[in-house]
């Protein structure tokens, strides 16, 4: 999955999140300028490298506590902190 410098208005490309990749995120952040984040609206920055707290990806491609293969209990973790 793509993930961007900038959620509003996705700006500032970078390196790919790759599918089924554990990563560690530091915060969520609401931002409905792209339709896949829709219908909730969050991204979370991550603090995973390359990624190092400089990058975002929207929420709802994680699993979210889920595991391959089984339906998503969540689009978003509510228990990530707002950045």
């Amino acid at each position: 999955m793509p993930a961007f410098r900038n959620p509003h208005g996705v700006k500032g490309l970078g390196e790919r999140v790759p599918v089924h990749a554990w990563v560690d995120v530091e915060c969520r952040v609401f931002a409905l300028e792209v339709d896949s984040a829709n219908p909730d609206g969050w991204w979370y920055r991550i603090v995973t490298s390359p990624w190092s707290g400089s990058y975002y990806a929207v929420a709802n491609m994680f699993m979210n506590g889920g595991a391959p293969g089984q339906s998503l209990p969540a689009k978003t973790d509510s228990s990530v902190s707002v950045c």
